[in-house]
């Protein structure tokens, strides 16, 4: 039995919904004009980072008190009792901490969200649990930073579940798991996707990938599709001008995503090329860029996650705060507090095309559209996009071997001689094995990153 929105949000009480989750469009701002002057929206979903591991930093480090980031003092407890303090990331390339539905209901203790050291020590042993206490300054992180002091950037920006990549990347594109906690495939059409909506109203959109996109195992699609094209007919789009209303991108999974053990630097590169290429497309001035994580990843982060609507009481409570980025012509230099999960991308593009909803969760979400700003927006008065300081990087950083040093001895994740390199995301793999298909980007993952790396020192993005 569907529950309709009104009954939902009276059932679940006012408590849940965080401040500022009216979730409509500001008044002034009609979908027509939102149609006219913002006609591209780009999202780039990387991997596995909370917002105090990669933004906690400037409130700590660079005294940003409008910053709801790391302060002085926080700590995590080991089994023992032994406090383990927060600190700048100490290696750059770690093992993979526990981000699944039960890690991350441990790492949170109802609200404490003083479980991350341990969750990691019951992983790897108390020698590695200060991993997930680390943190990201802007050396590490340059081009994030750069757009962070620029644009938007949104402090409560929550996973849309707490759990794993999969269920985080199906509430992205469906607003629902259907139910699924881990990395499990919905294996019927049974829920609307906001790509069913955008098709229902001949609304172009497309998906282009590194290696594998996400979305090749929702039901009915297919990498013969020409909606799916590798992340190299990204950048020949956005300088010929061309890209769909809609754009969602995969990065090189392995590679360049973000997900330890990979090096962080890789998807720095890949942030500032993909913005790079917009700030030079002749479409910058009606686009929008949303730059954001599909979970926590098992790092930590202080601020304890609110609930909101949802069909299902379990799926109720959101994941951990992920770092979330808009940016684009319309877009001023802020800190949001407002709540948003990845289901306000939904609600962003639905509402501006009057598409209904997809569910109960999308049609609470907050939209994205508040952080434009209202003057300019109205009047058509775009700023052209600043140019970010290129990122000095070696080539050891570029092409890190996807591994890692631990306490435990060298970790190496590549897979034998002849096959490509491991993606992390085993069920997706497995996947693409049982459904070949041309379009498969495995065997070329090293290649694609190289070429990716190429156009990021065309575009001026990498010296």
């Amino acid at each position: 039995m569907r529950i309709d929105r009104r009954t939902l949000l009276k059932g679940l009480g006012g408590s849940l919904l965080a401040p500022g989750c009216a979730g409509r469009l500001p008044p002034t701002f009609s979908p027509a004009l939102l149609r006219d002057r913002i006609r591209t929206v780009v999202v780039l979903m990387m991997e596995n980072r909370s917002f105090d591991h990669m933004f906690g930093s400037l409130s700590l480090l660079e005294g940003r008190t409008d910053v709801d980031g790391l302060l002085p003092g926080m700590s995590n407890a080991l089994a023992d009792g032994t406090e383990v303090p927060i600190a700048l990331a100490d290696a750059p390339c770690i093992l993979d901490p526990d981000h699944s539905w039960d890690g991350g209901r441990r790492q949170w203790d109802g609200g404490a969200c003083d479980g991350f050291a341990r969750v990691h020590e019951s992983r790897y042993g108390a020698g590695e649990a200060h991993r997930v206490m680390g943190y990201l300054d802007r050396s590490m992180a340059p081009a994030s930073y750069q757009l962070a002091d620029r644009f938007a950037l949104c402090q409560r920006w929550f996973c849309s579940v707490m759990g794993p990549t999969w269920p985080n990347r199906y509430y992205a594109l469906f607003a629902s798991s259907d139910g699924r906690t881990g990395n499990d495939l919905i294996e019927e059409q049974s829920l609307p996707s906001i790509y069913t909506r955008l098709d229902e109203a001949f609304i172009p959109w497309a998906e282009y990938y590194g290696n594998l996109p996400f979305s090749m195992i929702f039901p009915g699609h297919s990498l013969e599709q020409s909606e799916y094209q590798r992340l190299d007919a990204f950048f020949d789009a956005a300088a010929a001008g061309t890209l769909p209303p809609f754009v969602h991108l995969d990065p090189i999974y392995g590679m360049n995503d973000d997900h330890p053990p990979e090096h962080a630097m890789a998807g720095q590169i890949l942030i500032s090329a993909v913005y790079a290429a917009l700030a030079q497309s002749p479409q910058w001035p009606q686009c929008m860029l949303v730059i954001t994580y599909d979970e926590h990843g098992g790092f930590f982060d202080h601020v304890s996650p609110p609930q909101t609507a949802d069909a299902r009481p379990e799926f109720r409570q959101l994941g951990f705060r992920v770092p979330g980025l808009v940016i684009g012509p319309y877009v001023s230099p802020q800190v949001s507090s407002t709540v948003f999960d990845h289901t306000s991308v939904i609600a962003s593009v639905l509402r501006q095309h009057e598409l209904d909803p997809l569910n109960e969760r999308d049609d609470a979400a907050n939209d994205l559209w508040s952080l434009c700003d209202r003057e300019r927006l109205l009047a058509g008065q775009w700023e052209p996009a600043p140019a970010l300081d290129p990122i000095a990087v070696t080539d050891d950083e570029i092409y890190a071997i996807e591994g890692c040093t631990s306490s435990l001895g060298a970790i190496d994740f590549h897979r034998a001689p002849g096959t490509w390199p491991a993606t992390q995301q085993p069920e997706l793999e497995a996947f693409a094995d049982q459904h070949p298909s041309a379009g498969d980007g495995r065997r070329d993952g090293p290649a694609a990153w190289a070429r990716i790396v190429a156009r990021a020192r065309a575009l001026g993005a990498v010296r």
